[in-house]
Parts: structure tokens; sequence; C-alpha cells
């Protein structure tokens, strides 16, 4: 049974070949001189974004036209997140406001309306799925870049540019990705070792390939009393935590199944020395690979 990384691969190397025609093509147009251009570097616009998932995107298809902001650190957990005085002084000088379309319950029309600041324009992203898998960061980057084309219309040809470019760089993140899996020798399948994974994460872990047999939100000791029990059943040899969600909420659980656990990020730039998307997924994958090695 091949995981979502194995059976994309051909598919992936398809599109990059396009996306490089396209990308030439686009800068080949752009790079044209123009007498409208102006010789003066105008100031990076502010965008304060939701959570790092839309600032990371945002900052790579902006460049240096855009300074991308996340208003909520990224080791923190977003859905518990409570909005900050600091929070209302940032997006009163801010130039645009992105945010989770499961967000809006948290920045209101209300909180947004007490930074008093009528020049900001404000979007929601609506997108289902682990933005941190690369299929899920390929269509983030799209709908990212129509919603900079839409409150940002005059820079629309290059953020159309901006997004070619990193669909490329997402192609060779999932290269190495798999690459990574490939020069790695482990005793059994991938999907047939057992994982019980926090549930932010649980689909990133499905992804690499192994087998999430269950998962938890919040462990009530009903729950951990529930686990322990099917871990232990299964023989399962890992358990894996969500960092925002609690990084030492499956230690207990781990423990009494004698399985190894290991802590991923689901946002960029929470884990240590991860400063981008692309950094972070590197970093969840060594992460799953180490505690493979250790458990054999």
């Amino acid at each position: 049974m091949e995981s979502l990384l194995e059976s994309n691969l051909p598919i992936l190397k398809d599109k990059a070949k396009k996306l490089i025609l396209g990308f030439l093509t686009v800068l080949l147009v752009t790079s044209l001189p123009s007498c409208a251009t102006s010789s003066v570097k105008r100031p990076a616009a502010m965008v304060i974004c939701g959570t790092t998932l839309i600032s990371s995107i945002v900052q790579e298809i902006g460049g240096d036209r855009l300074n991308a902001i996340s208003i909520i650190p990224p080791e923190q957990n977003p859905v518990d997140y409570f909005v900050k005085p600091e929070n209302i002084t940032l997006l009163s000088g801010a130039n645009f406001f992105i945010i989770h379309d499961w967000q809006q319950g948290i920045f209101s029309r209300s909180v947004i309306d007490s930074a008093n600041n009528p020049f900001l324009k404000v979007a929601a992203v609506q997108l289902d799925g682990d933005w941190m898998i690369p299929e899920f960061q390929s269509r983030a980057t799209d709908k990212i870049r129509d919603v900079l084309k839409t409150i940002d219309v005059q820079n629309s040809t290059e953020y159309d540019t901006g997004a070619t470019a990193y669909h490329l760089k997402i192609i060779a993140r999932e290269d190495y990705l798999k690459d990574q899996l490939r020069t790695k020798f482990f005793k059994q399948p991938l999907n047939t070792i057992d994982v019980i994974s926090a549930a932010p994460v649980a689909d990133f872990v499905k992804y690499i390939g192994l087998n999430v047999i269950a998962t938890y939100d919040k462990l009530t000791p009903e729950r951990e009393e529930e686990l322990v029990r099917l871990g232990r059943e299964r023989g399962t040899k890992i358990v894996v935590d969500c960092l925002q969600t609690g990084a030492n909420a499956g230690a207990k659980l781990s423990e009494q199944i004698g399985a190894s656990r290991a802590i991923l990020s689901g946002y960029p730039g929470g884990a240590p020395y991860t400063v981008n998307w692309e950094d972070s997924v590197a970093r969840s994958l060594r992460s799953v690979i180490g505690v493979l090695e250790e458990c054999g």
C-alpha cells in the first residue's frame, strides 16, 4: 500500500515541469522595462495573518513587497486563543489582515473595528485539510495568491510570479521528504506500524505512511485509560504529540504503553530552528524517523 507521499510523486513531477514553464513566462513579462515603473522602492505593506500557516505563504508569495506577521505565536494553539490589546495595536497600523475562516469568531467585526483603521482590508481563507501536507500547502498557496490579488490588485502579476515560484519549492520539498524515507531502512513497512496521535497532526502522520489507529484531543483519564488498553493490545510503538495542543500531553500515555514519542508542530516556526513551512515539515519528518529508528 502506497502512502500519499509515494502516490503523488509522478503527478507532482509533471506539475513541476508545467510550473517551470509558467514561471519563466511570467518572469519574462514582469522583467520587461516599463516607463511607468518608479525607481523609488516602496516600503513593504504590513500583512497581519491569523497564523503562521498563512504568514509563511504570504511572505513567500509577496517577497520584499510584503511584511507578513502572524498575530498568534506559532507555538500557541490558535483554537484557544484570546485577543489581546497588543493585537488591536498591531491591526491599527496594518494594511491587510488575512485570517482562516474558522478564526472569524475570534477576530469578529467588532474586534477588527476596535483597531480604528479604516484603510485595513480584511479577508478570510477557507481550506480544510492539514496545510503542513504538501498537497494542501499547494492549495493554500493558490487560495492566498487569489486573496492577495483581490485586495492588492496593482501587484497581481507579482503575486502570480511569487506563487508559481513557491509551488516549485513545495514540489522540491515533497521530493526531499520522499528521499529521506527512501534512504532509511525500517524492520517493517511503515503502514504496518501502529501509531496513536494527537488529532491536529494525525493527517501528517498518515501522510508519511504510518498507521494511525486512534487520535486524541484533550486526554481525560477515561480516554487515556482507553488508549492505554488499545495501545497495549496492538503493540503500539509510537505516540505522537502536537506542540501547540500540549507537547507533553501524551508523555504518560506513551510511558504506560511502552512506546516511543515524537512531538510535531502543526504550524510553521513552532519548533526550534524552524522559520517557514519547508523547515517545519523537514523537522517533523526527522522527529518521526528518529523514533522509528529508536523503536526499531
